[in-house]
């Protein structure tokens, strides 16, 4: 059975017959969710690697070198025209586990006044969820770093000195900035800013209810995240170079049944990785 909304499993009542006593006081017999924060997901990948790209515990992916296959000249007539070499590098990718077990008494779904595991399947595929989320965002740091200080911008406050000199480090090196990932201390100075359009103006109802919230210089897209990996930091790629995510097993569930505990319950796992793929393509804004 799937989880109901609130609404529609509980009815607010006036008098006190909403409370339940327990053992260490009363207790509300309805359900309050903990607010989940919204995922960016996938939004930003450049290159998503399924089971079928892996053929091992590991994939490696080759990328040409920028700039290596160079143009001689000019060249004297009649002599010999330069070789020219492209060279490439090789990144590796080894997807990891990650999972969780969930494990519920019969009396646990007997007595419960909601679909307890449903419930609990939930907010198991929520968290693993959130891994994706949280990995894809520190291969954005990774990278960012791999470049020393040269993709590192550092603000008080988030500032458009800020912002405007990652976009350099990133246009540097001949990429577009496309996306700008921002923390919730992060966004209220955002919002100071006049380059800032709010994602009400420019999105539409689809694009308020997701953590998209807006966009900068017309084509930058901003998002909020708390899954940000450095607490202050602020992120900033070309969406179409940054990130590689190799999925050796997407999100599976199990159902599992221990019959002499009289209980049932799911194991829920997956096997990924996330890396950055062109180091050039991503920077850090560190704000203090």
């Amino acid at each position: 059975m799937a989880v109901k909304k609130l609404t529609e499993l509980f009815s607010v009542r006036d008098d006190e017959s909403h409370m339940i006593e327990s053992e260490t006081g009363y207790i509300y017999d309805k359900l309050i969710a903990a607010a989940s924060e919204k995922m960016i997901g996938t939004e930003l990948l450049a290159l998503r690697l399924g089971p079928g790209d892996i053929p091992g515990s590991s994939t490696d992916v080759q990328l040409a070198d920028k700039d290596t296959l160079g143009v001689h000249g000019p060249i004297a007539e009649g002599a010999e025209i330069p070789h020219a070499k492209m060279t490439f590098s090789e990144l590796t990718y080894t997807p990891l586990k990650y999972g969780a077990f969930n494990l519920i008494t019969e009396e646990m779904v007997e007595d419960n006044k909601f679909a307890v595991q449903d419930f609990h399947l939930k907010e198991i595929g929520y968290q693993i969820a959130q891994k994706y989320d949280t990995e894809i965002l520190k291969a954005i740091e990774t990278g960012a770093d791999a470049n020393s200080t040269d993709h590192n911008a550092t603000c008080t406050g988030l500032t458009l000195a800020g912002i405007t000199d990652a976009m350099e480090f990133i246009e540097a090196d001949s990429y577009t900035p496309t996306d700008l990932i921002v923390q919730s201390s992060e966004v209220k100075d955002l919002r100071k800013l006049d380059v800032f359009v709010d994602a009400s103006i420019s999105g539409g109802p689809s694009a308020v209810n997701t953590n998209l919230i807006g966009s900068i210089y017309g084509n930058v897209k901003v998002w909020q995240s708390e899954n940000v990996n450095t607490s202050g930091d602020a992120l900033m790629l070309d969406r179409s170079a940054a990130v590689c995510l190799a999925e050796k097993r997407p999100i599976t569930v199990k159902g599992y049944d221990p019959v002499l505990q009289d209980a049932r319950g799911a194991v829920a796992t997956c096997r990924m990785a996330a890396g950055y793929l062109r180091k050039e393509a991503c920077c850090t804004i560190t704000v203090s």
